[in-house]
């Protein structure tokens, strides 16, 4: 159970849901909407790594037969550009084994509300 306050997105976990923490919700929905499913996340706690923050994170999936191409084409070619001139507060990730793949972003918690109004508006143009 989280220490954070959470919501509950009822199409996570196949359908059973899960409880995602409030301040992450935003980027949980912004991936949903371009068809990544959620497998974990965490908004991380304030303050400097070295001091007892924490980083946060979304990890994500996109199902399908050419899932992992769609995954590494958003990580890679989409996402990473978009977050790259915040260093060390946003580090984006591919891990992979014999079955799947996994996109890993991790995040400062201060790092939060950029991440969110930048995938947001992206999202949305994207639908529009």
């Amino acid at each position: 159970m989280s220490p954070h306050q959470t919501t509950r997105f009822r199409k996570l976990n196949g359908g059973e849901g899960a409880d995602v923490d409030v301040q992450v919700a935003p980027i949980v929905a912004s991936l949903n909407n371009l068809g990544a499913e959620t497998i974990s996340s965490c908004q991380g706690d304030p303050g400097p790594i070295a001091d007892g923050g924490r980083y946060g994170h979304v990890a994500f999936v996109i199902p399908g037969d050419e899932g992992w191409f769609q995954l590494c084409e958003l990580v890679f070619k989409h996402l990473t550009p978009m977050y790259a001139h915040m260093y060390d507060d946003v580090i984006l990730e591919v891990h992979s084994d014999d079955k799947h793949f996994e996109g890993w972003l991790r995040f400062r918690n201060e790092a939060i509300d950029e991440i969110t109004k930048r995938l947001g508006c992206w999202v949305e143009m994207l639908h529009k």
